[in-house]
């Protein structure tokens, strides 16, 4: 699940503009191209409210893509922005260091409002060619899907109209992609199989699967899903969810990307697997990894877990407990996804592991993608 936060201001581009664009491009394409896409992919969300890093300090050369996060819509299909996006300034800079820009649409709780909007025919193409000129306008390299959720099957079929509609108007040229949950039960409202002919591809969101809506205290994104937890969450794990995109989507492993995240979740229970009390307190529910050193110096354990392969903190008082990424666990995952042929890894998000400058999170796991 990925986070928007601040109250976005209005972008609606009306009238003839809109129509003339959604027409202009309205004509039919050959599905999802791979030419665009053969090569290793290192992608990273940015997002557009304010973190203290703006377009001019990011790495560009640690990316091959990037995704401005986010640009969501009213339940009428009328563009909203907010902060830093639309951006002409973070699209130049990254063209100029050969890194392409996706401007990525949706983002937590989209689900309100998508289904909205793609289930009408009328909203569904105005939205359509809202976004083609905010593409254009802007200099983005292609659109990025992260509707969360589809909440039914008419929403369903309806994800799957608006990503056929999308690569009939982006063309050849342009890049059309998603994120996507990894989790089986949301993978149901999904046509993961009649995706494949408009994506170039899917980037699997192997984190949050656990949080305060899982009911017991778990790893944010297990590497593997630990014994402790094997009978509650079989398929939470990313080697598990990674599968289910390869064996029940098929989906060829080129064409998937391997989430990472920068980010930690914490439980308000001493050991892990708990139960979460029903009127849990989230002190630290959300930790971005740059805050970890700090937590380790107000006396914070750092512990590894073999099984989940993946680090965990323990608070001084023995009463919380956090899952999170390090650069060991980020190191694993990039050196697996190489291993198992994936396209490309990616990260949420990018401005919340910088340490001193270094990207830390991303440095390691593109060392173990790429094998540096």
């Amino acid at each position: 699940m990925m986070f928007t936060k601040g109250l976005p201001r209005s972008l609606i581009f009306l009238g003839a503009l809109v129509v003339g664009v959604a027409c202009a491009h309205g004509k039919a394409q050959p599905a999802a191209s791979s030419k665009q896409t053969s090569s290793p992919i290192v992608l990273g969300y940015y997002p557009s409210w304010d973190t203290g890093i703006s377009p001019p300090a990011i790495r560009y050369e640690l990316f091959t893509h990037l995704a401005h996060a986010f640009v969501t819509a009213t339940t009428e299909g009328l563009l909203r922005t907010e902060g830093n996006l639309p951006s002409e300034d973070l699209t130049r800079r990254a063209h100029n260091a050969g890194v392409k820009v996706l401007l990525s649409v949706g983002g937590a709780d989209s689900g309100a409002y998508m289904g909205d909007i793609c289930l009408d025919d009328a909203r569904r193409a105005n939205f359509i060619g809202q976004l083609l000129t905010m593409v254009e306008r802007y200099g983005y390299d292609g659109i990025d899907l992260d509707w969360e959720f589809p909440r039914n099957s008419a929403e369903r079929d309806a994800l799957t109209t608006l990503a056929r509609e999308l690569r009939e108007a982006l063309g050849k040229r342009r890049l059309l992609t998603a994120a996507q949950s990894g989790t089986p039960e949301i993978c149901r409202l999904v046509d993961m199989r009649a995706l494949q002919d408009y994506l170039d591809f899917v980037s699997v969101m192997t984190y949050d699967i656990h949080g305060p809506w899982s009911g017991h205290a778990g790893h944010n994104a297990p590497m593997r899903t630990p014994s402790g937890d094997r009978a509650r969450c079989t398929s939470h794990s990313l080697e598990a969810q990674m599968a289910h995109w390869r064996l029940s989507g098929s989906w060829g492993p080129e064409r998937l990307l391997v989430g990472i995240p920068c980010y930690g979740r914490g439980f308000p229970v001493p050991r892990w697997y708990m139960d979460l009390p029903k009127k849990s307190k989230y002190a630290r529910e959300y930790v971005a990894f740059r805050d970890v050193e700090k937590l380790l110096q107000e006396g914070w354990k750092k512990h590894w877990d073999e099984e989940a392969g993946v680090p965990w903190l323990a608070s001084p008082t023995g009463q919380e407990i956090i899952s999170y990424d390090d650069e060991a666990s980020a190191k694993e995952k990039g050196a697996w996804a190489k291993k198992e042929g994936y396209g490309g890894i990616f990260f949420w998000e990018i401005t919340q592991d910088v340490v001193g400058g270094r990207n830390r999170i991303v440095e390691a796991a593109r060392a173990g993608f790429l094998g540096h």
